[in-house]
């Protein structure tokens, strides 16, 4: 495989939607989308966005959240790798006011509908944040696969490490 394979968690995940969208023509092998919706404003026909979150109450919501993003506790080794990760990168919501109400505001189901690129959808079926029926806005499109992880919340390749690289390196393998 020559091409890249992009992955991305959450907000992560909205920059590969971005990505895709201002690209679509990149040589890319595939990507892989963990957790994140493409749009996470909710409206009466699209409740699979963040939360709770409407056009009224994004700021506070997405902001401060008021939930934890996992469900059983982060495997111990991944855990320590966090805590340097988030020493050396920590992330302010507070400070991220702007790059979080434009990551709201964007709707990327349609790049999702039209991309040629092979992309796998991971969602985790107890996801604090998003209910894991928004991959089905690409059922249709024949390069869109849907995976989702049963005991695990938000962080799911954190709390189910096993069971989240088994489902990547499946979908690696179909790419070659």
């Amino acid at each position: 495989m020559q091409e890249p394979v992009l992955i991305g968690h959450s907000m992560g995940t909205s920059v590969i939607y971005d990505f895709l969208r201002q690209y679509p023509d990149y040589p890319l092998a595939g990507v892989v989308a963990v957790d994140q919706s493409p749009k996470l404003i909710n409206t009466p026909s699209w409740p699979y966005g963040y939360m709770q979150v409407t056009r009224t109450n994004y700021r506070q919501g997405l902001l401060h959240p008021g939930c934890s993003e996992i469900l059983n506790g982060i495997d111990p080794y991944v855990f320590d790798l966090l805590k340097v990760a988030r020493q050396q990168y920590p992330f302010n919501r507070d400070a991220n006011q702007e790059l979080v109400a434009d990551v709201a505001h964007q709707d990327y189901r349609l790049t999702l509908v039209k991309t040629k690129v092979p992309t796998l959808l991971v969602t985790a079926n107890q996801s604090p944040f998003y209910r894991g029926k928004y991959a089905q806005v690409a059922k249709d499109n024949p390069v869109i696969s849907h995976v989702a992880i049963n005991q695990g919340g938000h962080v799911i390749m954190a709390e189910k490490v096993g069971a989240f690289n088994q489902v990547v390196e499946d979908f690696l393998k179909k790419l070659n």
